[in-house]
């Protein structure tokens, strides 16, 4: 069964490309800001900024493109809001994750070696946490019945990078490093940690979608 019909296949074809390039830019930010870790080398840092935004720029052509589609197409006004609405949340995930991996670029954060690995395990659970939620979207078109599973396990990771983030920002707190290092480190972790919650509140939207669906 699916969610989408007619002229609405247009709709259903820009998600689907939308959901390409939101994998995109999180796939390139995962990837550069672990290397980052590892290596601490800026200028490879510097390309991978550009890269995410390159692949974010994509994406933002692309939810445009829904807009003019949705308020030029035949869909019940109330579906309008509620699509866009969704691609409009999966952005701020997509824009958090470029705006995350600027700011060990633009601050000049150092990452110590003995507190890349907790990074990069944070890092980790956001990305399984953003995955589903692509694959929860991504159901909508033909599966909208299966995506609903995937709310509880969004939520469920967010609240693990939750527990992520405190524990990590208390082991860096714990350091000798100088307050102003500790206080960059902190918001890194923290903006990290906040794509997380952006997931979680684009799964709501789709939560919203299917219960409305069914009345």
């Amino acid at each position: 069964m699916r969610l989408f019909w007619g002229k609405q296949k247009e709709v259903e074809d820009i998600l689907r490309r939308y959901c390409y390039e939101y994998g995109q830019c999180l796939d390139i930010f995962v990837t550069g800001i672990n290397n980052y870790f590892d290596h601490g080398n800026r200028d490879k840092l510097g390309e991978d900024v550009q890269r995410t935004h390159n692949a974010e720029s994509l994406a933002d052509d692309l939810l445009t493109e829904l807009g003019a589609v949705l308020y030029g197409s035949t869909l019940f006004p109330e579906s309008r809001g509620d699509i866009l609405g969704l691609v409009e949340a999966l952005d701020a995930v997509v824009n958090k994750a470029e705006a995350t991996i600027r700011m060990p670029y633009h601050q000049y954060i150092t990452v110590p070696q003995e507190l890349a690995p907790k990074f990069k395990e944070l890092v980790s659970t956001v990305r399984e946490c953003t995955k589903l939620l692509r694959k929860s979207a991504e159901m909508l078109f033909d599966k909208f019945h299966r995506a609903a599973g995937y709310y509880g396990m969004v939520d469920q990771l967010e609240s693990q990078t939750d527990a992520q983030e405190a524990a990590l920002i208390e082991n860096i707190f714990s350091t000798n490093l100088e307050i102003g290092h500790k206080i960059l480190l902190r918001d890194l972790v923290s903006s990290i940690a906040d794509i997380a919650d952006r997931a979680e509140n684009a799964s709501a939207r789709i939560q919203l979608i299917l219960i409305k669906r069914k009345l």
